[in-house]
């Protein structure tokens, strides 16, 4: 089989995966790195595993469309690709136009949960200017969000309280009056995600519950990183999440979506609360997911794309765990990309001992193993899995016996703050009977 990967830089592992899924495959894979980046194009993404693994690297990927069997796609910003490639016959594995516009407009993804009756927490959207007299006139405490590209990325501001609201917003009014902010009522409850893989017109079982941990310190204190960590289980029981997820299939279908997406919540005693979807592979979930996989993940995604796709094999109802080893100076990339590569140690230990792990950023050079120069900081994810939350927590934590590098940086409590709050899932139809065990 010939697949073609189309990324981003953000795919080393799932490159891992497809390369390890057995048969006579080969691998063809186009990276925009240098496009996206070409202040730092003597960067190689990828260097010393590509080799290792079999796949082929190309500077261009329209000329292979014809004679590949599957197309990847692991990111979003590919949408006017992907739909012309399925307009015209061609099998892919990504998030289609519509489909990438759930994540990257939000007040659009807003309507949609309103048309298929998913609830969302209070949301306006204002000028900052306007936003600022609201909070004043109005009261309460609002998340801060923004479907412009602010900084390279959509961002995401979650205030202490409302004084502090108020502050961040007029810090963002003084450097640009003209942009418009999204505020989102702060609902109390747990904070929860579930994932699944759509074949253009259901959803395959099983689904991935998870709970990400933010923060870049224990107890979520330091400053957010998008994600230090994720606890997650699969299941097919009929949960009632895995119900209230259900209900965007119409609109996945309406679509003609044919890839993994991941719907955000909060979850209290009255319901789910959506605050946004995921149109792509997650991190450091899909570092995290394989391991739970007794399918390839070539069959999975495969399958997938060309619609055939009903279920697939996973070890249900079990906890798996991961999370991020990072670099000095994380999460603030300025300063990470100020240091010369690091070493890590201990990786072809960790492995021969049984560890799992995901490939994040990171190189291979005669044999030795370097940190991703110029990169964001995530090196590498450290993975558990167990009847409990503690036995995935130490089966995780074990491979820091082999694994080092200068100031590795990583959480200590991953999977904890769940682990006190697994009756209340339960209660609100979000983790099966059997994982209270927890």
């Amino acid at each position: 089989m010939r697949i073609l990967v189309v990324d981003t830089d953000v795919g080393l592992d799932l490159l891992r995966q497809l390369a390890n899924s057995g048969g006579d495959n080969h691998i063809y894979y186009f990276n925009n790195w240098m496009k996206s980046e070409p202040h730092i194009s003597d960067v190689c993404f990828g260097e010393g595993f590509l080799e290792e693994w079999g796949i082929e690297k190309v500077d261009n990927y329209w000329h292979l469309v014809e004679d590949v069997d599957l197309i990847i796609f692991p990111f979003t910003g590919w949408g006017d690709d992907i739909d012309f490639l399925v307009e015209r016959g061609y099998k892919v594995f990504g998030a289609c136009k519509a489909g990438e516009e759930l994540e990257n407009d939000r007040m659009a993804a807003k309507k949609i949960c309103k048309e298929y009756e998913l609830d969302i927490p209070e949301t306006i959207e204002l000028n900052v200017v306007k936003a600022i007299e609201h909070i004043k006139d109005q009261g309460g405490n609002f998340v801060i969000k923004f479907s412009e590209v602010r900084d390279g990325k959509f961002s995401t501001y979650v205030p202490v309280n409302r004084e502090d609201c108020l502050s961040y917003l007029n810090s963002v009014a003084t450097s640009d009056r003209n942009v418009n902010v999204t505020l989102e009522k702060v609902v109390d409850g747990v904070e929860c995600g579930i994932s699944g893989f759509f074949n253009g017109k259901d959803f395959v079982e099983p689904f991935c519950v998870n709970f990400e941990h933010k923060h870049l310190m224990d107890g979520e204190l330091g400053p957010s990183t998008g994600e230090m960590g994720t606890l997650l289980f699969y299941t097919s029981q009929d949960l009632p999440f895995i119900r209230y997820f259900k209900k965007i299939a119409p609109y996945l279908q309406k679509i003609g979506y044919h890839g993994i997406i991941d719907m955000n919540c909060i979850t209290n005693e009255e319901g789910y609360w959506v605050t946004e979807f995921t149109s792509r592979f997650g991190f450091p979930l899909s570092l995290i997911q394989p391991v739970l996989h007794e399918d390839s993940m070539l069959s999975i995604l495969n399958g997938v794309a060309n619609g055939t796709l009903k279920t697939f094999n996973a070890k249900e109802d079990v906890w798996a765990l991961g999370l991020y080893l990072v670099m000095p100076g994380y999460p603030y990339k300025e300063h990470v990309e100020r240091l010369d590569p690091l070493q890590i140690f201990g990786v072809d230990d960790a492995i021969n001992e049984g560890c799992h792990l995901g490939y994040s950023e990171l190189v291979k050079r005669e044999g030795k193993y370097f940190t991703l120069p110029h990169g964001s900081g995530e090196v590498l994810v450290i993975n558990g899995v167990g009847n409990t939350i503690d036995e995935a927590r130490d089966d995780a934590y074990r491979a820091m016996d082999y694994i080092s590098f200068r100031d590795v940086g990583y959480r200590l409590d991953i999977g904890l703050k769940i682990k006190r709050r697994l009756q209340e899932l339960y209660n609100y139809g979000v983790i099966p009977r059997d994982l209270l065990r927890g």
